[in-house]
This record gives structure tokens, sequence and C-alpha cells, in this order.
């Protein structure tokens, strides 16, 4: 097994080698066609601060001239698809952190992202059905109302963006989506366009904790740890995935936990990564029919894996970035000679235990 700084390294070489024409491209499928804005919002984000370049610079002017009229903002891909506000607070992640908004451009963003509010506080994926009237051939019996209601992960990286964009947490208009975010959680949060809970779990504990910084979830760190294999790996549909064991770790960490399960689950990641730096990808993304309300595993959906393995090798990536951070170790100190978990308790901020009923 390779230290965690090497394993960091040959991830960070496989992603840039995924760039093409100055973005990344994920999830093919013949009936939705290829992502590209989305996709790369979202590795561009969860790279960090690790990727400044002159391709970042590159991609940050690639994803600037592909803004969208109406909703100053971002989609799936050129077309079919309008802007959604997915794409956008990806995106606008990416390029705020960066620099790259003028503020103008923030309060335009913000402006359109609230207009996907819905009456019980989420945010849906796209505002309204009408959105869709270039491309809907029947629109009394193509709703989109599933696409249109409220969605927890969209809420949940909204929230974030509103905020990273100077929105305040405490804004009277983020209230009833803080409230509805919280509302969702089944012990995780399963998500309406996601086959497993553990990225829609890390989105939804890094929003709420805009609100209450020193919270923690014990109950979500024993639900995650509930289903975790003995090997360390966590599974979607039963299947071995790297993509949900990174996001699981990375909630794991947001939810106040950097115990053995942590260490055991790193450990499982760099014992497999693949020779080209990348890992194994597994079917994650779920695409359900546009007139589909449920958020379940008994929806009308069309299930892809990231093909190129950019999403999966993005979250292990940055769940080693983030363990590395928080544990504050130097990161070639995982040798595989070790059994010990490497990041000490000491190290690693630990606030009270909070009852998730509980307000600071």
């Amino acid at each position: 097994m390779d230290s965690l700084l090497q394993s960091m390294a040959r991830a960070k070489s496989f992603l840039v080698s995924q760039i093409s024409d100055d973005h990344w491209s994920e999830f093919n499928s013949s009936t939705f066609g290829t992502s590209t804005d989305w996709a790369t919002g979202f590795v561009g984000y969860f790279l960090g601060d690790t990727f400044r370049d002159d391709r970042h610079a590159r991609i940050s002017q690639w994803l600037l001239k592909r803004q969208r009229n109406g909703l100053w903002g971002w989609g799936y891909n050129v077309l079919p698809f309008p802007s959604d506000a997915d794409s956008t607070a990806m995106c606008a992640l990416f390029l705020n952190a960066h620099g790259y908004l003028s503020i103008a451009h923030k309060q335009q963003i913000i402006e359109g992202l609230f207009r996907h509010q819905q009456d019980n506080g989420g945010f849906a994926t796209f505002q309204n059905a009408d959105v869709f009237a270039p491309v809907n051939p029947a629109p009394a019996d193509i709703s989109f109302s599933g696409w249109c209601m409220a969605h927890g992960s969209v809420t949940a990286s909204v929230l974030q963006c509103l905020v990273a964009l100077g929105v305040s947490p405490h804004d009277s208009r983020l209230a009833s989506a803080f409230d509805y975010l919280e509302a969702q959680q089944t012990g995780l949060w399963e998500d309406y366009w996601w086959r497993d809970p553990f990225y829609a779990t890390y989105q939804a504990v890094t929003a709420l904790k805009l609100r209450e910084p020193r919270a923690v979830y014990p109950d979500v760190t024993r639900a995650i740890i509930a289903q975790q294999h003995p090997a360390g790996y966590w599974e979607c549909d039963g299947v071995e995935s790297g993509f949900s064991s990174g996001m699981a770790i990375k909630a794991l960490l947001q939810a106040g936990h950097a115990g053995k399960n942590v260490w055991l689950g790193i450990r499982r990641l760099l014992d497999t990564q693949l020779a080209d730096g990348s890992w194994a990808n597994a079917a994650i993304l779920q695409i359900p029919a546009p007139t589909d309300t449920r958020a379940d595993r008994d929806q009308i959906s069309k299930i892809h894996a990231d093909d190129n393995r950019v999403f999966t090798t993005v979250a292990i990536y940055s769940a080693l970035l983030e363990a590395m951070q928080q544990a504050e170790v130097r990161p070639d100190a995982t040798a595989s000679r070790q059994h010990y978990f490497p990041f000490p308790a000491a190290d690693v901020y630990k606030p009270r235990l909070r009852l998730r009923s509980e307000r600071t």
C-alpha cells in the first residue's frame, strides 16, 4: 500500500489527465448525453486548493463562458437541459473559491438560486416545468414534477453556495431551507438523484454546520459505521463503491468522527487504487423519470456509473485530503506496516456530543 501522499499524487495526476478541451466530462448516457458543466464544477470544487496552475485558469474561463441567460448559472450540459440549481451551485462554489466571480455575478447567482426555493423551504433542481417547454413534446403528459420539487442534496449544495456568496446563514430566507434539510434526515439522508445516502449525507451535514458550526452528529456517525463492511469499504446497491466510501469518510469527518473506522476506510482505499491512479467505478447516479416524485429505491430511474471514473476518484482524493487536513499529521505516516489509526485524537477538534434536536 502506498503512502497517503503518494496515493493522492497519483489520483491528482489521473484527474488532470482526464481534462479535455479545458473541462471534465462524466456520466455518458444515450438518453441524457454527457455532463460537462456540472461535472467540471463538481470536480474542480472537490479538488480544492490543491489544483492551481494554468489549466485551473483555463477551466475557470471555460466555465465562465458556459453560463446561461435567465438564471446566471450552469446546467448538466448545453442541450437539451436548461440551467439548474445544483449545477449552478457547484460551478459557482468552484469559481468563487478561486476569485473568478464579480460582485455582480454573485448577486445574479443568488437571485437565480432563490427562484428555485419551494414552499417547503427546500430547493428544486429545476425552477419549474416551463423551462422545459422548448424540449418537452407533451407538457400535459410530462410534467417534470419530480425534477421540479425540492431535493435534499440540491438544497444542501445551494445553501453552501449562497453562504459562500455572502448570504448570512442566519438570513430569514434560509431558515426554512435549513429546517427542510434537517427534516429529511432518516438516520442518513436518502436522495432523489443518488443511489446511496453518503453523498447527500455529507452535503447535508456540511450545510447544516453553516448554521451550527460546533455541532456534531453522533446519530449520523453510528448510521454510517453500521453500513461499513468489515473490510473497510462502503457499498452502493450491494457492490463495493469507491465513491460511496469516499463520501462516507467525508461525512464521518464532518459529523465529528475521526476514529478507527475512518482509518479502516482509508486503508481499504489505498489498497484498491488502480495503476493509473483512479479507483474502480460503480453505478451511483440515478436519473428518475421526470414525472416520478418518489425519493426512494423504487423510482423509475436510469442508473449510471461514472464511466471515466472521475467522480469516484475526486471523491476519494477529497476524502484523503480532508482526513489529512483534519488530523494534521504527516501524510506519509500511513504506511501499511502500521495497524493503528494514525490520526491522533488530540489533534482533532471534538466538541461535545449533541442530540439531533438540540440547538446551540
